[in-house]
């Protein structure tokens, strides 16, 4: 993902990489579904949380370029993980 397009939204490069690591479960892996809910609901954790919500919110007071800009880069990102770990284009990147 390119940084210059999360930083259109606000979202910038030291709270990618704090969001990122709370985004971390305790075995070293990103967080599964559940496990992000639970965080998401803690008292002791989801303050963590409250600038990537604050991200989606300012999503939508974004202009439609801004936002065709960072979902480009986000096409670019699942096509280099796809090619990368040698998934099908139907494949889930769930698996990974």
């Amino acid at each position: 993902m390119d940084r210059a397009n999360l930083g259109r939204l606000e979202f910038y490069g030291v709270t990618q990489d704090s969001t990122g690591a709370s985004m971390t479960a305790k075995t070293g892996d990103v967080m599964n579904y559940r496990e992000f809910c639970e965080a998401m609901t803690s008292n002791s954790e989801r303050a963590w949380f409250l600038t990537l919500t604050d991200t989606y919110f300012k999503l939508y007071r974004q202009n439609r370029e801004n936002v065709e800009r960072v979902n480009e880069s986000l096409r670019v990102l699942v096509a280099l993980l796809r090619e990368m770990l040698k998934l099908d284009t139907e494949e889930s990147l769930d698996k990974i």
